[in-house]
C-alpha cells in the first residue's frame, strides 16, 4: 500500500507541477510579448511626434544642430526612459535619461562596445531641396555601440536621419518597461502570488488525492486477494468487491469467468471420477463373479470361462491403457514428430480389410506425427462404423481427413469430452475415451478436431 501511495502522489505532483510550468511558461511568454508590444507602440509614437515637430521646424527653415537636440528632447514622454544620439561616426553627441533599470547615461562612456542589434528603426530623410520629409521603415540589424550599461535588449528602437540621402545622425530610444509603474507591479505580483502559493495547495491536493485513491485501490485490492484465495481453495460463486473503474470491471469479468471455468472443471472431474468407477467397475466386477463362481464351483473351470474372465480382462486393460494415453497426451506440449510419410502405407497400416471403408486418397504424403494421427484415425474409424451399418468413407489430404457415414447426432453432447458418448452408448463396449484422444492429437498438431451432422450423414474432420 505504501508503495501503491508513493506512486500516486508523485504522479499527482507531477501532473500539479507539469501544469503550473505550463502555465508560468505562458504567462512569462506572454509577458515577453506585451513588453515588446508596448515598446514598439511607445517608440513609434516617439517617431511620429519627432517627424510632426521636424516638419514644422523645416518649414520654419530653423533646422540646426541646437534645434535637432531640443526637438529630440521635446518629443520625450514619461515613458521613454532614456535617448542616445549618435552622430554620423558614431560617436555619441547627446545622451539623455536612463535606462530601465535606473542607471544615468552618459555622453562620454567609459567603455564601448560595438554590437550588431536587431531593433525596430526608421529612417526619416530631410529633403531640403523639396522641404519635406520622406519616412520609410528599416528592420535591418545594425552595429550600434553600446555602453556597458547599455544592452542590447534596452534599445525600444533606432531612428535614422538622413539628409538629402546621406546619413548625418542616430537615435536610439530607450523605455521603461510596463512594470516599472507601480500600479502595473502590483497587479503583476497579483498575478504572480497565485502560482506561488499553488505549490504547497498542489502538493497537498496530490496528497490527498493520492491517500482518497490509494484507500479505494487497496479496499479493491483486498476484495480481489479474498476471492482469489477462496478460488484457490476450491470455492465458487465467490464474492467480488464493487468495481469503481472499467480496469476493475475486466478484472471482476475475468475472475467471474475463471470461477465458472473452474466449477465447469469440478463438475467435470467427478463426472470423470463417477465414469472411471463405472467403467472399471464392470470389467472388474464380472471377473470376481466368475471367479467367485470358479472357488464355488459355480463354473466349471473350464476353457470357455477362462475365455470369459480373459475378455473382461481385455477390457479393463484396454480401458487403463486408454486413460493412460489420454493423460499422456494431456501433459504434453508442441513440438512432436512431425514427418513426411506415405498415404498408401498409413492406409494399409490403419484397416486390413476394406470392405466397409471406402478410402479416397487425394495426396501421395501425409506431414504429421504418424504414430499420433493413427492413434485419432482408429478411433474415429471404430466409432463411424459402430454408429452405422452401411460403409463408410474415409478421405484422406495432406494435412486434413474427413471420415462420413450415415446416421444422427444426439443433442447436447461434448464429444471431445472424457467418457461423453450420449445415452445409447453407455451399454456399449466403449469406454468414450476415443475422441478426447482424437482431440488431443490436433491440440499437439495445432489443429482442430469437429463432428458435425449434414442432413443424413455424420462427418469428422481432423484438419492441422
Amino acid at each position: 500500500m505504501k508503495k501503491q501511495f508513493v506512486r500516486l502522489f508523485f504522479g499527482f505532483a507531477a501532473v500539479t507541477f507539469i501544469v503550473l510550468l505550463l502555465q508560468v511558461g505562458v504567462f512569462f511568454s506572454n509577458e515577453a510579448l506585451q513588453r515588446r508590444a508596448w515598446s514598439r507602440s511607445v517608440f513609434e509614437e516617439y517617431h511620429q511626434r519627432l517627424a510632426l515637430f521636424l516638419e514644422e521646424a523645416l518649414k520654419s527653415d530653423t533646422l540646426n544642430q541646437q534645434t535637432l537636440n531640443r526637438i529630440f528632447l521635446a518629443a520625450l514622454d514619461d515613458r521613454i526612459s532614456g535617448l542616445v544620439v549618435r552622430s554620423s561616426d558614431q560617436s555619441i553627441t547627446l545622451a539623455f535619461g536612463k535606462t530601465r533599470g535606473g542607471i544615468t547615461l552618459s555622453a562620454k562612456p567609459t567603455k564601448r562596445k560595438t554590437k550588431r542589434v536587431r531593433t525596430l528603426s526608421y529612417t526619416i530623410e530631410i529633403d531640403s531641396l523639396q522641404g519635406k520629409l520622406i519616412q520609410q521603415e528599416d528592420s535591418r540589424s545594425q552595429r550600434i555601440p553600446l555602453s556597458e550599461e547599455i544592452g542590447p535588449s534596452d534599445i525600444a528602437g533606432t531612428l535614422i536621419l538622413k539628409l538629402d540621402g546621406e546619413a548625418i545622425g542616430y537615435v536610439d530610444v530607450l523605455t521603461y518597461t510596463p512594470f516599472t509603474y507601480k500600479s502595473t507591479s502590483f497587479i503583476l505580483k497579483a498575478l504572480v502570488a497565485p502560482f506561488i502559493w499553488s505549490i504547497p495547495l498542489g502538493l497537498l491536493l496530490a496528497l490527498t488525492l493520492g491517500a482518497a485513491v490509494t484507500r479505494k485501490s487497496q479496499r479493491y485490492s483486498d476484495g480481489i486477494s479474498n476471492a482469489l484465495e477462496e478460488l484457490s481453495r476450491g470455492e465458487s460463486n465467490v464474492i467480488l468487491p464493487k468495481p469503481k473503474f472499467e480496469e476493475q470491471e475486466v478484472i471482476n469479468t475475468s475472475i467471474q469467468a475463471l470461477d465458472e471455468t473452474l466449477l465447469a472443471n469440478k463438475m467435470s472431474r467427478q463426472a470423470w471420477l463417477r465414469s472411471i468407477s463405472h467403467d472399471f467397475n464392470t470389467p472388474l466386477t464380472a471377473m470376481g463373479l466368475l471367479l467367485e463362481g470358479i472357488q464355488d464351483e459355480v463354473f466349471p473351470l473350464s476353457s470357455e470361462t477362462i475365455s470369459k474372465v480373459q475378455t473382461e480382462h481385455t477390457l479393463l486393460s484396454n480401458r487403463i491403457a486408454q486413460v493412460s494415453l489420454y493423460a499422456h497426451l494431456l501433459g504434453q506440449e508442441p513440438p512432436i514428430n512431425l514427418t513426411t510419410f506415405s498415404s498408401e502405407e498409413f492406409v494399409d497400416q490403419i484397416i486390413t480389410t476394406k470392405n466397409k471403408i471406402k478410402v479416397q486418397i487425394n495426396t501421395e504424403t501425409i506431414t504429421g506425427d504418424q504414430t499420433l494421427l493413427s492413434y485419432a484415425v482408429k478411433a474415429l474409424l471404430s466409432n463411424a462404423l459402430k454408429a452405422s451399418d452401411e460403409p463408410i468413407a474415409w478421405i484422406i489430404n495432406n494435412q486434413s481427413m474427413q471420415i462420413i457415414n450415415k446416421g444422427l447426432l444426439p443433442n447436447n453432447i461434448d464429444f471431445f469430452e472424457p467418457w461423453e458418448r450420449g445415452d445409447q452408448a453407455r451399454s456399449s463396449s466403449g469406454s468414450g475415451m476415443g475422441l478426447p484422444i482424437v482431440y488431443q492429437v490436433m491440440r499437439l498438431h495445432q489443429g482442430e478436431a469437429t463432428i458435425e451432422q449434414q442432413k443424413e450423414c455424420v462427418i469428422s474432420t481432423i484438419s492441422w
